[in-house]
């Protein structure tokens, strides 16, 4: 059972490729430290069912950070996972989709469902924007980099 301070944490659900685990898990200590919530798949119970587990977190999350770089477009496994995220922020408009770009893939090589969303490069200063904007909850993503 989740605690009192648990439940107000704003909750992030981070979508990477695994050749981005690096990236993967300097943000996901950045944004632990900074006081939220943060799931990734590394989170899940050997043995748990995998979809059922992704698909529980992500119904969970307030934001869904894609860290997206050319492994991860080249990933069926990571596509479905970011349709997976469009469809449920279909159906709560208050979640957001986050995506983030590591490498230098084209903005024209992303896929409609990311290209809606406004994007940050990776960088120390639109970490600390991303940070401010989910606990602020604030509607307006960090400008582009």
């Amino acid at each position: 059972m989740e605690n009192k301070d648990e439940k107000t944490k704003p909750k992030v659900f981070l979508s990477y490729s695994r050749e981005d685990k690096d990236t993967l898990n300097k943000l996901q200590d950045e944004l632990s430290n900074s006081g939220i919530s943060v799931w990734a798949d590394t989170s899940i119970t050997p043995g748990a069912d995998l979809m059922d587990s992704i698909a529980d977190a992500l119904k969970k999350s307030d934001f869904v950070i894609v860290l997206l770089s050319s492994k991860y477009l080249e990933s069926n496994y990571c596509n479905f996972e970011m349709g997976m995220a469009a469809s449920l922020a279909q159906e709560r408009p208050d979640r957001y989709i986050i995506p983030i770009l590591l490498d230098d893939t084209s903005t024209t090589q992303l896929p409609a469902v990311v290209q809606r969303h406004t994007w940050v490069r990776d960088g120390s200063k639109s970490i600390q924007d991303l940070v401010r904007q989910i606990k602020s909850k604030k509607t307006t993503p960090p400008k582009k980099r």
